[in-house]
């Protein structure tokens, strides 16, 4: 069995083959990204569950987004694949 640690830097070497490239990043650096999109996506997520008529995160304007504690920037297609995969 391994540690999360040697997870992220497998991953990290992986990136490194699919890339054919020197990857800039760490183990750490690319968990640390991770939980920081899911909790984005789970807070997104939320929203669009949540309780009333949200209006679309995508059609929201900046202010509104700030309003609601929403990340201000989000791409819609790595939410989607992010939510598809963690099965949100």
């Amino acid at each position: 069995m391994i540690s999360t640690a040697q997870r992220w830097e497998r991953i990290v070497k992986e990136l490194q083959k699919a890339t054919q490239s020197k990857f800039p990043k760490t183990g750490v650096m690319c968990k640390d990204k991770w939980n920081s999109l899911n909790f984005d996506v789970k807070k997104l997520s939320y929203y669009h569950k949540g309780t009333g008529n949200h209006t679309y995160f995508w059609d929201l304007l900046f202010a509104d987004k700030e309003r609601f504690h929403l990340p201000c920037q989000f791409n819609k297609k790595y939410y989607e694949a992010i939510e598809a995969f963690m099965g949100f």
